[in-house]
């Protein structure tokens, strides 16, 4: 099985680079622990040994596969959104906001190779 490179489903949510939430570091322990329930493995969050051109901060989600730490999972934030926002308030000027993106990429092979070892113990 080839898992150099992964077949990747992704989540991206846009929000404003100043809306004050970290969407970010919200999101990685739900993640993990939904990878978990279904692949039936020890999980782990570290970060990434890449950081992408377009992300300020990447985390991926490893399985232990028994034979190694395998990343199964990138949950980056990205800052090249080409787009800001506008925002309208009832009385005064159109504020501009940059926009950053949460995207959240599973390696959907990765995922059922890690679950298969799993299920076959």
């Amino acid at each position: 099985m080839r898992l150099k490179e992964f077949w990747q489903l992704e989540f991206q949510c846009a929000f404003t680079a100043d809306s004050g939430n970290d969407y970010h570091a919200a999101s990685l322990e739900p993640v993990r622990r939904m990878i978990a329930s279904v692949i039936h493995l020890p999980t782990r969050i570290v970060p990434s040994d890449r950081l992408p051109a377009y992300s300020q901060v990447t985390m991926d989600i490893e399985v232990d596969n028994g034979d190694k730490w395998m990343e199964v999972c990138s949950i980056s934030r990205r800052t090249d959104f080409p787009q800001r926002y506008r925002s309208q308030q009832k009385k005064g000027p159109a504020i501009d906001h940059d926009v950053a993106v949460l995207e959240i990429a599973i390696g959907l092979d990765r995922c059922i190779y890690n679950w298969n070892i799993a299920a076959s113990r």
